[in-house]
């Protein structure tokens, strides 16, 4: 087990998915967390469900496309643990399978705000904070479809392209300040948003969802589908001092389905 025993990590998108196994997974190690989520429900259930495995951890309720909301939870973070803050996980995140002719503007800015924006403030809040401490380890969530575009997926590959190149740019900047800024590029992993974007692509492609997960796994050189777990060991290492070299990166976690 890694040792993160007084360390503050925030994860965003920690209330379900690849967050809220990232933010257990952190938990395990020793960190205190702030699990935040635009479902407060969902977070207040993994805060407390890491508090009965004998954590520390708060959940808040944060659209973190909104900066007026990303800056009170920031500050509200500030008291509850001095302003600390050494691990951040930008894992909120949605999606929209949608061709050209059927996207909308209001779904585009919609991701945009949320995907690229919101990992965007709350780096920038985080970066205030690590930056006069000279620590601090950043990992945003890319996406395969961040690497090479996706048919039907125009405005999630877009707003994750933009991620990665943000994350590029932002580990640039504050290296200097002893910050490392990666992003995890997850692949086809087994959750509730990927099931629901397979439900979008049989409505397109007259492949059922159940035949289009086969077919995905069998055209997995590893044979499988991800799981949330395999994404959180991912972040498990480049939070640690192993990974302290190791920036400016995205690192996709895809089985070798899409190879870079």
């Amino acid at each position: 087990m890694m040792n993160l025993k007084g360390q503050v990590a925030v994860v965003t998108g920690g209330g379900r998915g690849m967050g809220k196994a990232a933010a257990l997974r952190l938990a395990e190690d020793g960190a205190a967390l702030v699990v935040i989520d635009v479902n407060g429900e969902n977070a207040r259930l993994v805060a407390e469900e890491i508090v009965k495995r004998g954590g520390e951890a708060i959940g808040l309720q944060v659209d973190v496309s909104n900066s007026d909301e990303v800056k009170k939870a920031f500050a509200k973070i500030d008291d509850r643990f001095g302003g600390r803050i050494d691990i951040l996980v930008n894992a909120a995140g949605i999606q929209r399978v949608a061709g050209i002719l059927e996207e909308t503007e209001e779904v585009w800015d919609k991701l945009m705000a949320v995907n690229t924006k919101g990992t965007f403030l709350c780096c920038q809040e985080a970066c205030k904070r690590m930056i006069p401490r000279r620590y601090g380890r950043i990992i945003n969530f890319g996406s395969s479809a961040g690497l090479t575009g996706v048919v039907f997926m125009l405005s999630y590959s877009a707003s994750k392209f933009g991620v990665i190149g943000f994350t590029q740019a932002l580990a640039l900047e504050v290296g200097k300040y002893g910050i490392t800024v990666n992003a995890v590029c997850p692949g086809a992993v087994d959750t509730e948003m990927w099931r629901d974007t397979r439900e979008g692509f049989a409505e397109r492609t007259g492949v059922s969802a159940e035949d289009q997960l086969k077919q995905t796994a069998e055209s997995i050189p590893l044979g499988r589908v991800g799981q949330v777990d395999d994404i959180a060991k991912v972040i498990r290492f480049l939070v640690s001092d192993d990974a302290s070299y190791v920036t400016a990166q995205a690192i996709s976690v895809c089985g070798g389905i899409h190879p870079h």
